[in-house]
């Protein structure tokens, strides 16, 4: 038989033989009935081996609802539930901020809070317009040229000009498609957990980052593209050598990376 006795700041595990021993004497009035038998001491048992977390310092999952203990991990940092896997932020409700509340900084600029199931921020895709402006301005006075003379030539009988017209019409209607194409089939999607890089329109690719394992964002401009607040962003993680997302000609890219930074542990 054994059990657990403490005395002065010290814990005792007591250990008796199952054969022969006397029953122990009842406790009387201001007095308690003490164990018989061999007292060792036992380091590490009280205080400091054993630990139960509080439920203030656990967390539950909102995927599978299960609660469990996120030691170790600073309220705004991501952890994964041991039961489900599901990626989430450590709330600052846990009693890890040493009773100090962690704002969230995405909350504080108006988007969709830190922690909370996954939600959609922002959805970016290349500009049409302001990465070739000149080129784009030029091509529109075309294609309203090409048809206006097209009609002009018709009505005075020049059939051969009026088909060239309208030929330049459709080549110029064909370069505006291929530029729409060019900006629908990639896009930047953000999530208040990750960022993901969709390509393609009929085959379609995907690359995503976690927030937590963004390591770099880079920003690229030329003079114009400053003028015209477009630029190329690239985004990198922790263990990577190279970039893993690159997106050209994306509108206000400085928006986009103060967008991700608000969830980034910083």
């Amino acid at each position: 038989m054994s059990g657990i006795s403490g005395h002065g700041g010290r814990v005792y595990v007591f250990v008796r033989s199952a054969a022969n021993v006397p029953p122990a004497p009842k406790a009387t009035r201001g007095t308690a009935a003490r164990p018989r038998g061999r007292l060792r001491y036992a380091p590490g048992i009280m205080g400091q081996g054993i630990s139960t977390p509080r439920s203030a310092d656990l967390m539950t999952c909102e995927a599978c609802g299960k609660q469990f203990d996120p030691a170790g991990v600073a309220p705004g940092a991501k952890i994964a539930c041991p039961y489900c896997g599901d990626v989430q932020s450590v709330p600052a409700r846990t009693g890890l901020a040493q009773g100090k509340a962690v704002p969230d900084r995405a909350q504080a600029m108006g988007l969709p809070p830190d922690s909370g199931p996954e939600a959609d921020v922002m959805v970016v895709h290349p500009s049409m317009f302001r990465a070739r402006p000149l080129t784009f301005i030029g091509a529109l006075a075309g294609l309203i040229a090409a048809l206006a003379g097209a009609g002009v030539f018709y009505n005075r009988g020049s059939a051969v000009l009026a088909i060239l017209c309208a030929a330049a019409a459709v080549v110029l209607l064909g370069v505006f498609g291929y530029w729409y194409l060019e900006q629908a089939r990639e896009r930047l999607q953000i999530t208040n957990k990750r960022v993901v890089w969709v390509r393609g329109i009929f085959s379609k690719g995907s690359m995503e980052v976690l927030h937590d394992r963004i390591q770099n964002i880079e920003i690229q401009q030329s003079f114009w593209h400053r003028l015209w607040g477009v630029g190329r962003i690239s985004i990198s993680s922790a263990g990577e050598a190279d970039f893993e997302i690159r997106i050209d000609n994306v509108p206000n890219p400085y928006r986009i990376r103060e967008v991700i930074d608000a969830y980034r542990p910083m």
